[in-house]
């Protein structure tokens, strides 16, 4: 009662793609807040075998892939896949930025 947006996914990443070894029971889908200072950046990497959804919970980020960038304020989403390979930042001189980063990990052994 009173829940909105319930049924409604922020996105979905089809696994195929990342031709994930072994068993679905050899993988931990991980949920977590990543704060970025200001100024500060998360290095290029690619997502290849680790799929996630991504939301801007705070500030702001610019995503670069390849030559392209984008930015990305509260309440924007992305979608890391099989082909995604990208770096962010955060613009901002003053202010922190935080993402709520949900992926697919394989599990530590």
């Amino acid at each position: 009662m009173g829940i909105t947006g319930g049924g409604e996914a922020v996105g979905l990443v089809d696994l195929a793609p990342h031709e994930l070894e072994g068993a679905v029971g050899d993988y931990d889908l991980r949920a977590r807040i990543v704060g970025i200072a200001p100024g500060g950046a998360i290095h290029n990497h690619p997502h290849h075998g680790r799929p996630g959804i991504v939301r801007v919970t705070k500030g702001t980020v610019i995503e670069y892939r390849g030559e392209t960038s984008r930015t990305l304020m509260v309440g924007d989403a992305w979608y890391e896949n099989a082909d995604t390979v990208h770096w962010f930042r955060n613009p901002s001189d003053t202010e922190d930025a935080e993402i709520w980063v949900v992926d697919l990990v394989p599990k530590e052994k």
